[in-house]
């Protein structure tokens, strides 16, 4: 291979499809939006402890705006979820309510039933 230059175009490294990256952010989103719900967190205070404005933190769970690698951190941290859990929306949102003394968001009908 020595002497031969690889063709970066057929790699699966680069650019999204269009309308991938929009439906990556709207993940991304939702998922931040539901454990600060969990969580009984504010948009303030999330923008507070990312240094962000809450505007920020609205366009981010609206899937309007990224966050920055240590932002995904960051709420790693809080949450105590990795950060490919934050990317795959795959987390235990019933653990992060308990986690912050909460208890799960379920819907008033749900809460009515016995098991």
């Amino acid at each position: 291979m020595r002497g031969r230059k690889k063709d970066l175009r057929k790699l699966p490294i680069g650019p999204l499809k269009k309308g991938q990256d929009e439906k990556i952010l709207e993940a991304l989103g939702e998922t931040v939006k539901r454990l600060r719900k969990c969580a009984h967190i504010s948009q303030e205070r999330i923008a507070e402890i990312l240094s962000l404005h809450q505007t920020a933190v609205c366009r981010v769970e609206l899937g309007q705006q990224s966050l920055q690698p240590w932002h995904l951190q960051q709420l790693s941290e809080l949450y105590d979820v990795r950060v490919s859990e934050l990317l795959s929306g795959q987390i235990n949102f019933w653990h992060t309510a308990e986690r912050f003394g909460q208890r799960p968001p379920f819907p008033a009908r749900y809460l009515e039933l016995v098991f």
